[in-house]
């Protein structure tokens, strides 16, 4: 019904070495943090289709993009932390964030009729059953 791609980023343990080395001798203001697996999904399926809730605090709305092409569902997202305008940044601990997951849906799910909404840095995403698919009772007909 629905299977998880491998997120976007490297698991290479030298790429991560490396990363580490340069952010070392890097300036603190200039470092860039970034979860490599992304948010975590939650899915529960029920009757009339599945249900996705991903956490990304810290993001509104505008930071998220949810894409569904063919039987691929793509949810990304991006916070920078930019000073904003007449202020000077004297130190950050907090970097940019960005992420991408990617899920295959099914055949069962209806790509076209997907909903998301978004409340208090919990992104949830209803992916309806097509309807062609829904179990249904057949009549019988007599003589």
């Amino acid at each position: 019904m629905l299977s998880l791609m491998k997120p976007t980023g490297s698991l290479d343990p030298f790429a991560l070495m490396d990363d580490f080395r340069r952010s070392f001798w890097a300036d603190p203001l200039s470092r860039r943090f970034a979860a490599p697996d992304g948010p975590r999904v939650a899915a529960r399926e029920h009757e009339s289709g599945l249900q996705l809730r991903i956490d990304v605090p810290g993001l509104s709305s505008e930071d998220v993009k949810v894409e569904a092409e063919g039987d691929q569902l793509t949810i990304s997202g991006e916070r920078s932390i930019a000073a904003p305008e007449g202020y000077r940044e004297l130190r950050r601990e907090r970097g940019t964030y960005r992420f991408a997951r990617r899920l295959r849906l099914g055949r069962e799910l209806d790509a076209e009729r997907i909903e998301a909404r978004f409340e208090e840095g919990v992104l949830t995403i209803n992916i309806p059953r097509r309807v062609e698919l829904a179990p249904r009772q057949i009549p019988i007909q007599v003589g």
